[in-house]
């Protein structure tokens, strides 16, 4: 891909319906992760964590990549192979209820994402931010309750030291999984996943299922059954009671649910 196709703004369309992201805004990374990984999908990272606890986020990615620039005199030479971006340039591409998500290789002494970029991104309708490195300004993201999952927080800035390679075009890198546009990412207390887009919807049930089951062995618990006794409650693994018709793809050597029983 050349300098200037990297740098266009891909224009992806999310195949990710507003009522699917509602539906996956009520369930949590561990159900989303454990029917996620029973089909071999790469999909969570503890990289990045909520810069508050109780922040959430749910919604289809939007995706930058910066990179390290070589010649710090032409970041700001459009058409040059060091020119960077503006973060505020994610905010002109969003669409109301998106996730920006940006690949900074785990940057972590100094952020390109602060105050103004968050204040900018919120306008615009952007639902949270995802940064593989820091955030700055993060009481004011706090206070605006403008959901931000990041390495760590810092206080200097990193403007001119880095060049755009990719504006929604190509999968980005957040931790150990790959995000690309219109995938869509969850985060909460327990870290961040991705649901492939075009597994989102078939996947959905699954997961709901394993979320229902989850909160149906806490009641049971709170209810004081013997949750692990052969007639107590819901004693199973959340996985082991879904509809077989729903499980496809499962890869040589994954657990199938269909078939492996909690001890």
């Amino acid at each position: 891909m050349a300098v200037t196709e990297r740098m266009a703004p891909g224009k992806y369309e999310s195949t990710v319906t507003p009522e699917i992201v509602e539906r996956y805004k009520k369930l949590t990374t561990p159900n989303i992760w454990q029917v996620l990984t029973t089909q071999g999908i790469n999909c969570y990272t503890r990289a990045v964590r909520a810069i508050a606890p109780g922040m959430r986020l749910c919604g289809p990615a939007v995706t930058m990549r910066l990179v390290p620039i070589q010649e710090k005199k032409n970041f700001s030479t459009i058409g040059s192979p060091d020119f960077e971006h503006t973060i505020h340039v994610l905010s002109r591409m969003t669409k109301k209820g998106d996730i920006h998500v940006l690949d900074m290789g785990g940057y972590m002494d100094g952020s390109l994402f602060g105050g103004h970029a968050a204040a900018d991104a919120k306008w615009a309708g952007a639902a949270g931010m995802v940064i593989d490195g820091v955030t700055r300004d993060s009481y004011q993201q706090i206070e605006w309750k403008f959901p931000v999952f990041a390495r760590d927080t810092v206080a200097p800035h990193a403007h001119g030291m880095f060049r755009t390679a990719n504006l929604n075009n190509e999968p980005v890198v957040v931790g150990t999984v790959s995000i690309g546009p219109g995938d869509l990412v969850i985060g909460d207390n327990d870290g961040l996943c991705v649901v492939p887009k075009d597994r989102a919807a078939d996947l959905l049930p699954l997961i709901e299922e394993a979320e229902e089951r989850d909160y149906a062995g806490v009641k049971d618990w709170d209810a004081g059954l013997d949750v692990h006794s052969k007639d107590g409650g819901h004693h199973q693994n959340s996985l082991d009671v879904m509809d077989p018709k729903m499980i496809t793809n499962v890869p040589k050597g994954a657990r199938d649910p269909r078939t492996t029983k909690r001890p």
